[in-house]
């Protein structure tokens, strides 16, 4: 996993809707971190969230990002993880989509 990959995809119909994904990385032998988005395309420009996760060696640690998303055509979204230190496995990775009326308000930024 030392690329991006694409761990799930939805297909959204034009709407406002409310992205959630998570996932839970299982560190190995040695302490792991990985890097996880959920995007509009797959070259992370179009990121709706994004967050890092770390986990030392031999434990587990999760991630939850939340995502808004106004479309007014069919648009694709996915939720890529990539680790970049140590070594590990990906587990119970999720993308939900739940359409609202509207969106109001603004999600954080770091």
């Amino acid at each position: 996993m030392t690329e991006y990959t694409s761990y799930a995809q939805l297909t959204l119909p034009p709407g406002s809707y409310l992205l959630e994904a998570t996932v839970t990385l299982f560190s190995k032998s040695t302490p792991g971190k990985m890097a996880c988005f959920i995007a509009q395309d797959t070259t992370l420009k179009g990121e709706l969230d994004g967050g890092d996760v770390s986990a030392g060696s031999g434990e587990q640690n999760s991630l939850a990002l939340t995502g808004a998303l106004t479309n007014a055509a069919t648009q694709t979204v996915e939720f890529f993880c990539k680790l970049f230190a140590g070594e590990g496995t990906v587990d119970a990775a999720h993308l939900v989509a739940i359409k609202t009326g509207s969106l109001h308000g603004s999600l954080p930024f770091d």
